[in-house]
């Protein structure tokens, strides 16, 4: 145990810099790594505007992982990020590293909080992972940026459980701000009332006139975590590849991913940038979504952007952009391949595709002016939180 208080101390003399030049709130937004997915993202974007209002926004990493964001079109590298360690994510060592990111982090908060001489010091748990953090940080600092309801993530029914219970302990006594109305609405039927809801949506960027000629019929974006059901993505595929008029195309974070569809698809696109993403968006007519669980579900609303029609299994945060017309394209998680696959030929056969296509559009921008507005709103609220937060 001495050892290991001694390795975390020295992990924390190597990487925090203390150093501060002003009396500007701090505020660490703790991660368990800072390789790029939506939840992180998330919390680097909401890091970022908030270092405009005036508050130190940092980034705190239990891990290092090999993937991160380096050498990325990453637009927050104004960000700070610290790491609790040099530790790789492993998920079969995970438990057994967790007393030493602990400590780690003990160590980090005590010396953040002692050496902020009169500055507000607040922490924002952003993972499942983090909250194991919570007993270490006093409950005026605690806060939890919930994007989702992360226990839908787990295959096993008895660790869902428990993990949902040992959430909403961690929820119910700390503060709470989401990401979307769908995530309010879920934490509200809870008990849980949010303090603010700093509102996402596509970026503006993804806002564009569909092609004239559409090459695309159908198009996917993949992942391996199973709740991404990869496994119905390739039994669709297969069903979709007897009909020989449609043209599918995957989008894929790295070639591992496509080994199972790239004989069954037409296209497969690899870690496309932004710009190449849109004209794929552009030139596409359905976007296919098969997660169990969306906290949100952003590539269906980028795609809708440029018109391309969304056709989704009903996995909670799609709700939020899959409304009026386009609320028919929700499938139920209870489908299987042969449903999904009948309802894409319906859209794609309907005389009505054209007409969803402008909703989708339409549906994007306005959307996207809403949440800018309330957006700006919920920040200046946290800002103003977190100025407030933890003097002593």
């Amino acid at each position: 145990m001495r050892r290991l208080r001694r390795l975390a101390h020295r992990n924390c003399r190597m990487r925090i810099d203390l150093a501060a030049s002003d009396q500007k709130p701090v505020v660490l937004f703790v991660l368990p790594s800072v390789r790029i997915s939506g939840g992180v993202w998330e919390a680097f974007r909401l890091a970022s505007d908030l270092r405009k209002y005036g508050i130190d926004a940092q980034i705190v990493s239990m891990w290092h992982d090999s993937r991160e964001v380096e050498g990325m079109d990453f637009p927050y590298r104004e960000v700070p990020i610290s790491y609790l360690s040099d530790l790789k994510p492993r998920k079969t060592l995970a438990l057994l590293q967790l007393p030493y990111l602990a400590l780690s982090f003990l160590l980090y908060s005590q010396r953040i909080f002692r050496g902020s001489e009169g500055r507000q010091c607040s922490v924002v748990l952003t993972h499942y992972s983090t909250c194991i953090f919570a007993p270490l940080v006093p409950k005026p600092r605690r806060f939890c940026f919930v994007q989702d309801l992360e226990w839908r993530f787990v295959r096993s029914t008895v660790l869902r459980k428990l993990l949902r219970h040992f959430l909403q302990f961690v929820y119910a006594q700390s503060a709470v701000f989401t990401t979307n109305s769908w995530v309010t609405e879920q934490m509200s039927s809870s008990g849980i009332e949010p303090i603010a809801e700093t509102s996402i949506w596509a970026s503006a960027d993804f806002c564009a006139q569909p092609a004239e000629k559409k090459s695309i019929n159908v198009l996917m974006l993949v992942r391996k975590n199973y709740f991404k059901r990869l496994d119905l993505y390739v039994e669709v595929c297969k069903k979709l590849r007897e009909i020989s008029n449609l043209t599918c195309a995957v989008v894929a974070p790295d070639d591992s991913t496509v080994v199972e569809l790239k004989d069954i698809v037409d296209e497969c696109i690899i870690r496309p940038n932004r710009q190449e993403l849109r004209a794929i968006y552009q030139r596409s007519q359905v976007f296919l979504l098969l997660s169990d669980a969306e906290g949100f579900g952003l590539p269906p609303l980028e795609a809708m952007g440029s018109g391309c029609v969304p056709v989704c299994r009903d996995s909670g945060g799609v709700r939020c952009y899959m409304t009026h017309g386009l609320e028919e394209n929700l499938i139920p998680l209870t489908a299987d391949a042969d449903e999904v696959v009948k309802r894409i030929k319906h859209v794609l056969a309907s005389p009505d595709l054209d007409r969803l296509s402008r909703e989708a559009r339409t549906t994007f921008l306005d959307g996207l002016t809403r949440t800018v507005n309330c957006r700006v709103g919920a920040i200046e609220e946290l800002a103003g939180i977190f100025s407030k937060t933890g003097r002593e």
